[in-house]
C-alpha cells in the first residue's frame, strides 16, 4: 500500500511540474495561452478554486504520509507489574555493534523490524562454507537470544532470516 500510495503522489507531483513547464514555456510565444489564462482567472474562479483545493488535498497528503513515515517503533517489554518501551533504534544499534564483534573487517547489510511485538532479523552473512553455515547460524542465534534477554528482558522468539554471499571469485593465473 505504501509503494501504490508513494508512488502516486510521486505522479501527480511530476504531473504538475511538467504542465506547469509547458504552459511557462508557451506563455511568452502564444497570444492565445496567454488570454486563456487571463479569462480563465478572470470568468472561472471556482476553477481556480478547485485546483488550489486538489493542491492543498495533494500537499496534506504528502505530509502525512511523511509523519506516518517517520514515526518511531517501539517494542514493549513487560514485567511483573510493569511495562518499558524499548525504541527499535536502539535494537538495531545493538545489532550492528554484534555484526561489527562477529566480522570485524566487513560491514554486514542486516534489517530489524518490529512487527506485532515480535523482532524480526535478515542479514546477508559473508560467505561461509556449507559445512559451517549452520552452526554460524545456531551461533548467531544463542547469541542474540542471550543478548535480547540480557539487554531489552525479551524472552520470546525471535525470526532470524540469515543468507550468505556467494564465495569469492579467484584470479586465474595465465
Amino acid at each position: 500500500m505504501y509503494n501504490l500510495f508513494y508512488s502516486l503522489i510521486s505522479f501527480v507531483i511530476a504531473i504538475f511540474f511538467v504542465l506547469i513547464g509547458i504552459v511557462s514555456t508557451l506563455i511568452p510565444w502564444s497570444e492565445n495561452v496567454r488570454n486563456f489564462l487571463v479569462n480563465l482567472i478572470l470568468h472561472d474562479s471556482l476553477a481556480i478554486s478547485l485546483f488550489g483545493f486538489a493542491f492543498i488535498i495533494i500537499g496534506l497528503a504528502i505530509i502525512i504520509d511523511i509523519l506516518l513515515n517517520t514515526r518511531r517503533s517501539y517494542y514493549r517489554v513487560k514485567s511483573d507489574d510493569s511495562s518499558i518501551l524499548v525504541d527499535e533504534n536502539v535494537i538495531q544499534q545493538s545489532l550492528s555493534i554484534y555484526w561489527k564483534e562477529l566480522f570485524p573487517d566487513q560491514d554486514i547489510p542486516n534489517r530489524m523490524v518490529l512487527k506485532n511485538n515480535r523482532i524480526h532479523i535478515t542479514v546477508d552473512l559473508p560467505y561461509q562454507p556449507p559445512a559451517a553455515q549452520r552452526s554460524l547460524v545456531d551461533r548467531i542465534k544463542n547469541d542474540l537470544k542471550r543478548q535480547f534477554a540480557e539487554q531489552l528482558g525479551y524472552h520470546e522468539e525471535f525470526v532470524l532470516s540469515a543468507s550468505f554471499q556467494a564465495p569469492p571469485k579467484q584470479k586465474k593465473n595465465n
